[in-house]
């Protein structure tokens, strides 16, 4: 979802091996999370756990800045759901929305 969709919506390669606070949040969190998942993982430091914090904040909040700048979601954080209306669309649907 991130590499492919969120990628080509903001125009901006978020490759988890490329981009330095992808990359952080990949190694620090979504690694850990597939470890205790996929591979019964159960134990995890604190320092671990702080940084899989720090990772999600930092990445949360450039993407956040991301989608402020592109205009897909407001300073005040509400987002405007119509503007991604392609990827949820039901092609029986012949509703039309209007934009605001």
């Amino acid at each position: 979802m991130i590499e492919q969709h969120l990628s080509r919506k903001l125009g901006e390669k978020l490759d988890f091996f490329k981009h330095p606070v992808v990359y952080k949040w990949y190694k620090h969190l979504y690694k850990i999370r597939n470890d205790i998942v996929h591979s019964g993982k159960y134990f995890v430091t604190n320092e671990e756990a702080q940084a899989a914090y720090d990772s999600y904040v930092e990445v949360r909040n450039y993407i956040a800045d991301k989608l402020v700048e592109k205009k897909y979601l407001s300073k005040k954080g509400n987002v405007d759901l119509k503007l991604f209306e392609e990827v949820y669309s039901n092609p029986k649907n012949t509703r039309k929305f209007a934009r605001n």
